[in-house]
This record gives C-alpha cells, structure tokens and sequence, in this order.
C-alpha cells in the first residue's frame, strides 16, 4: 500500500514500516498526547484571541470562565496581541493536522507489519475507546455481530455468558 500524506512528514511510511510495533504504538500515544494538549491550548488561545472554534470573531456569548476573565483583561490586549494569538492558533492547527496524518500513517504502518486492524479501538485516542467502552456488555456484543441486545430473565444473556465462563474450573481468558 503506498500513501501519499498532504503535510511534510519526519517520516516515510516506509520508514515507519520497518520500526518496532513497540515503538508505533509509543509513538501513538506521544501524538496522541500531543495533539491533546494542542488542542486545549487552542481553546484558551481562541478565547484570548477573541475568536470562536469556528475560527470567526467571538460574538461575546461566550460562557466559561476562562471568557469571563478575559472580559475583565480584554482592554489589556491590543489587536497586535490578538493577531498573535490567532497565528498561534493557526499554527497549532497545522501542526494537529499533521500529527493526524502521521497518526494515520503509523496504523497503517501497523497494519501491515502485524495485521492489526488500523481501526481497532485499541489504537485510537483514549476518549474514542472510553466511548466505546461505556455500552454495556451486552449492547457491545449484539453491536459486534448485528443483532439487538437481548435480555432472559432481567439480565442480558452476554452478561450471562460471561457470569457462567467466570465460574467455570478453567477460569476466564481474555
């Protein structure tokens, strides 16, 4: 498989073929972390900068509290300072929207050397898998093979099925 990213990369994905998955999925998680903290950055700069996520002028509507301390300050700040502000910001776009693309290029990366799934939740954010993770048992696996959830006797039959294999002689494997 070839990819061609849109963004200057560090890295080729031939390159990152021939890592370690140890060190792909460290490096996941640095970007990931990265990306982040990027990304809450943005929104206190928005806020000082005057301008909404949406990247228009704030209409002054803004509710949190971080909002309310710059109203008090916002005389302080001249237009060269919100204009920085607002660089910043698009800067920290640009480098999210790279980091995302190599995201993608390291799950492909593995995908390839080992076979997993480059959508597995596994290697996603860790707000992505919480989501996913917070459907009950039995809704997850009547999700993973098509059916509606279903329940016997008050309580959902994949809830039975792991009560009745956690009770068994051989224990349970994951």
């Amino acid at each position: 498989m070839d990819y061609t990213p849109r963004h200057a990369q560090p890295v080729t994905l031939a390159q990152l073929r021939q890592l370690e998955p140890e060190l792909l999925t460290g490096e996941i998680a640095r970007l990931e972390n990265s990306i982040q903290h990027l990304e809450a950055s943005n929104v206190e700069l928005r806020v000082w900068a005057g301008i909404s996520s949406t990247g228009k002028p704030d209409d002054g509507t803004a509710t949190t509290a971080a909002a309310a301390a710059v109203d008090d300050a916002d005389e302080q700040l001249d237009e060269d300072s919100k204009r920085e502000f607002a660089e910043a910001v698009r800067e920290n776009e640009e480098t999210i929207a790279s980091q995302r693309e190599r995201l993608t290029m390291i799950r492909l990366a593995l995908e390839e050397k080992i076979g997993v799934d480059a959508a597995n939740p596994h290697y996603e954010r860790a707000t992505a898998a919480e989501a996913q993770a917070s459907s009950t048992p039995n809704e997850a696996a009547a999700a993973r093979n098509g059916q509606a959830p279903t329940t016997v006797n008050g309580q959902s039959t994949a809830e039975e099925a792991v009560s009745s294999s956690a009770l068994s002689d051989e224990g349970m494997y994951l």
